[in-house]
C-alpha cells in the first residue's frame, strides 16, 4: 500500500487508495506502520481479492470526523453485499486503534458466497461511538464456507446512552453472522468482552455455524447466541462477573451465557458455562 501511496504515518486517510487499486486477483499489502480511515471503503462483486497487513495499526476516526455519507455508513470495510457478494476473501494481520474517546468502527462487514478468510484483527479500546459492532459476516451460498479465526475485541463496548451516537437499542453486538447466512460458518479461538447487547450472534440465518474455541464474556443479551442448522459450540469458554463497566442494573438479570435458538444445535461438554460471580 505504502508503494501506492497509502500514508503509514496515520495522517492522511487511505480509504481513496483503497478505491482506487481495489481489483479482482488482488492482494492489498500493509506493511508496518498506521493507517488512518475515516470512511467506508466498499468493494462488492469481487473474485479472490485480500487485505493483508504485517504489524498493521487501521485508526479510525473518531465519530465526529468519520464520514458515514449520510446513511449510517460506520464501516472500515464493506465487502460484498447479500445481493452482490463476493468470492474468496482474505482479510487478515491487522489491530484497529480506537481507543480515543468516541471512537467505535464496525471493522468489517462481509458477504461472501465461498472462500471467506478473516483471522488475526485484534481490537483495542472500547468501541464508544454508539455505531454497529466490529464485526457482521455471512455466507451466501450453501454450498459456501468460511472461517474467521483470532478475531479479539476484548473491551468491548459502551452502552449505547453514553455515546455521542444513541441509535442502538442497549448498544453494539460484537461479532454478527445473522440473516443472509446460507452457508457453513466457522469462528476459532474468538475473544470478545462486554458487549451491551450479545457478544457473538449467530442465529436466524439458515446455515451452519461452528464455534470451536475461544472466550466470550460480560455481554448482556447473550454471550453467544446460536442457531442455523447443524450448528455446534465446543471448547469455548463463556462466563460473567458480577461487575462490568458495561453493567446497568435493570439489565443485569438479562445475562446469558450461551443461548441455542435451534433445536439443530449442540454445546459440547468441553464447553465451559460457568457463572463466576466476583463480590
Amino acid at each position: 500500500m505504502t508503494e501506492v501511496g497509502a500514508d503509514d504515518g496515520g495522517d492522511e486517510s487511505i480509504t481513496p487508495i483503497l478505491r482506487e487499486h481495489a481489483d479482482d486477483d488482488t492482494l492489498l499489502y500493509f506493511p508496518s506502520g498506521r493507517y488512518y480511515m475515516d470512511e467506508q471503503f466498499r468493494f462488492a462483486g469481487f473474485n479472490n481479492f485480500g487485505l493483508a497487513g504485517d504489524d498493521a495499526e487501521l485508526v479510525p476516526a473518531n465519530y465526529h470526523d468519520f464520514d458515514s455519507g449520510g446513511d449510517g455508513n460506520y464501516r472500515l470495510f464493506r465487502l460484498g453485499v447479500e445481493y452482490e457478494p463476493g468470492t474468496d476473501l482474505r482479510v487478515e494481520g491487522f489491530t484497529v486503534d480506537q481507543t480515543a474517546d468516541d471512537t467505535g468502527i464496525r471493522v468489517i462487514e462481509a458477504a461472501v458466497d465461498d472462500g471467506l478468510l478473516v483471522r488475526d484483527i485484534e481490537v483495542l479500546g472500547q468501541h464508544d461511538s454508539g455505531t454497529w459492532g466490529p464485526a457482521r459476516m455471512v455466507i451466501t451460498d450453501p454450498d459456501g464456507q468460511g472461517l474467521v479465526e483470532r478475531f479479539h475485541a476484548p473491551d468491548g463496548a459502551a452502552w449505547s446512552s453514553e455515546t455521542p451516537s444513541d441509535s442502538l437499542w442497549r448498544g453494539p453486538t460484537g461479532i454478527m453472522c445473522n440473516d443472509n447466512n446460507e452457508g457453513t460458518m466457522t469462528f476459532r479461538d474468538c475473544v470478545l468482552g462486554p458487549f451491551p447487547d450479545n457478544g457473538l450472534y449467530a442465529a436466524n440465518g439458515n446455515g451452519s455455524v461452528q464455534i470451536e474455541g475461544g472466550r466470550f464474556q460480560n455481554s448482556t443479551g447473550t454471550n453467544v447466541r446460536l442457531g442455523g442448522h447443524d450448528s455446534y459450540i465446543k471448547d469455548a469458554r463463556s462466563s460473567w462477573t458480577r461487575r462490568t463497566r458495561t453493567e446497568s442494573p435493570s439489565v443485569v438479570s438479562a445475562w446469558r451465557r450461551v443461548t441455542c435458538s435451534s433445536p439443530k444445535t449442540s454445546i459440547s461438554r468441553r464447553t465451559s458455562r460457568k457463572v463466576r460471580r466476583y463480590g
